[in-house]
């Protein structure tokens, strides 16, 4: 998938590693499915042989994926209102919980064992990081955090029911624009941050201010980046339908949830920052 995470989860259960029951590789570059021929209970020819753990259902992923999103906002809340009274704080959340919650990502995103602690952990430095980074754009356009959270919230809820009733689905072709689209969007913000860094561009909101036929690049970009984050959650749902339809370990919730919770913090960041700056123009 283009989630770092989803695509280690989905390339797993390609392989055959977290498999429970009936299951059968897929071509190259297709998702899995189920053999629909497979009796529950028993292993397809090739697939590999069963274990005693209990298998993922959705319940475990919206469990997981509810406790991550709620440290991420107590987190969050906390820094917001310490921050308040003590503006350092703010700075030291936004600066110290973006640095430790990209370091935990990368540990969990790499490391082959699925540590609960280890989650829990990146949705408490995340959180952190997103209580001070939303509480400087606050202060300078004051009612946008509000504005990014209840954009957010209908983002995935109309993503989820799009998926839920079969209106769009996870596919290859999807994954590998993302993918692509995920890449290019890096480059741009790398890019606009040289150009500020080095003062090529003097506005502080850097290629995002240029504007184009009187629309900012920021505005534009901004909305490409947040499609591209519905996609990539839609291509999480996706790995999860997987994971419960070929009886995955329960403990891979944990890592689906986290896809979940990388994409929907993406989408947040990426609205918090084309708000701001359609409101800066």
């Amino acid at each position: 998938m283009a989630n770092p995470v989803i695509n280690g989860v989905e390339q797993d259960l390609r392989r055959g590693r977290v498999a429970q029951r009936g299951y059968v590789p897929p071509q190259q570059g297709q998702f899995t499915q189920q053999d629909p021929y497979a009796q529950a209970g028993q292993a397809a020819q090739g697939s590999p042989a069963q274990t005693s753990a209990r298998p993922i259902t959705y319940e475990d992923v919206i469990n997981k994926s509810g406790i991550m999103l709620g440290l991420l906002f107590v987190a969050a809340a906390a820094v917001w209102v310490i921050g308040s009274y003590i503006p350092a704080v703010a700075a030291l959340g936004a600066s110290l919980g973006a640095l430790g919650a990209f370091v935990v990502s990368m540990v969990c995103i790499f490391k082959r064992k699925i540590t609960p602690a280890l989650f829990v952990t990146y949705s408490v430095l995340e959180g952190a990081a997103l209580g001070g980074i939303s509480m400087v754009f606050e202060q300078r356009f004051p009612g946008v955090v509000v504005q990014a959270v209840v954009a957010t919230a209908a983002i995935f809820a109309v993503t989820l029911i799009l998926f839920k009733s079969g209106y769009v689905r996870g596919s290859s072709k999807l994954m590998k624009f993302a993918l692509i689209s995920l890449v290019g969007i890096l480059i741009y913000s790398i890019a606009s941050w040289l150009l500020t860094a080095f003062g090529v561009i003097t506005n502080p909101m850097g290629a995002d201010s240029i504007t184009l036929f009187g629309i900012p690049l920021g505005v534009l970009v901004g909305i490409f980046a947040v499609v591209v984050g519905a996609i990539c959650l839609i291509l999480d749902f996706e790995v999860a339908r997987q994971a419960v339809e070929t009886g995955a370990a329960s403990e891979l919730s944990w890592r689906v949830a986290f896809g979940i919770v990388l994409d929907t913090v993406y989408i947040y960041v990426y609205l918090l920052r084309l708000l701001a700056v359609a409101r800066d123009n």
